[in-house]
């Protein structure tokens, strides 16, 4: 997918499809031309044939080879098959440094995945110590900087889901752009997880 779709390889590949076309166009001009020449009518007399009901149509092939052009083909051709060369090469290191940003954003979501998850356990703990304490509070056993330290403490851990969350978000969009296109995702609690 990433070699259809990234941006990056899909650009490599256009500027090799360029350059192999241009060493086309210069092996081209090395083939021969043939031009084809009709006459119809009255012929000449060289180009008639002689006998009963001979044509009055004629026509000649005629050949044209450059034989000597001052090796500016030559030279034209290999600076040509160079570039095309430099290219492929060029094309093969962007596959690489795409698929090596593709592994690493992959490897990146599935840790963030993992925090996310973690953090979202930490998060409920610390809601049910919260509303554990508010009824201790409200029943006279626990006193109001016990309640103020069970609220920070889902405050901290809401505030660390959220923002792993966030993580999240932004390592998938590095790896969609890795790839070049949008990610299938599929519904894991309040969060999306990349599918393998």
């Amino acid at each position: 997918r990433m070699q259809v779709e990234s941006e990056p390889v899909l650009m490599a590949l256009k500027d090799v499809a360029i350059a192999s076309a241009e060493g086309h166009v210069a092996r081209s001009r090395w083939l021969p031309r043939v031009d084809a020449e009709v006459f119809a009518g009255y012929l000449p007399w060289d180009l008639r044939q002689i006998g009963p009901g001979s044509p009055m149509v004629g026509g000649k092939l005629v050949a044209k080879i450059d034989l000597f052009s001052g090796f500016d083909t030559l030279h034209e051709r290999r600076e040509l098959e160079a570039k095309r060369l430099r290219a492929e090469a060029e094309l093969k290191q962007q596959v690489l440094a795409s698929t090596s940003d593709m592994e690493n954003a992959y490897r990146r979501i599935l840790t963030v995945q993992k925090r996310v998850d973690l953090e979202e356990k930490n998060e409920d703990r610390a809601e049910k110590y919260y509303k554990a304490v508010m009824n201790e509070y409200r029943r006279g056993v626990k006193n109001s900087s016990d309640l103020r330290q069970a609220a920070d403490m889902l405050a901290e851990a809401t505030l660390r889901h959220q923002q792993y969350k966030f993580d999240f978000l932004n390592s998938r969009l590095d790896l969609e752009k890795a790839l070049g296109g949008p990610v299938e995702t599929e519904a894991s609690s309040d969060h999306h997880s990349p599918r393998q």
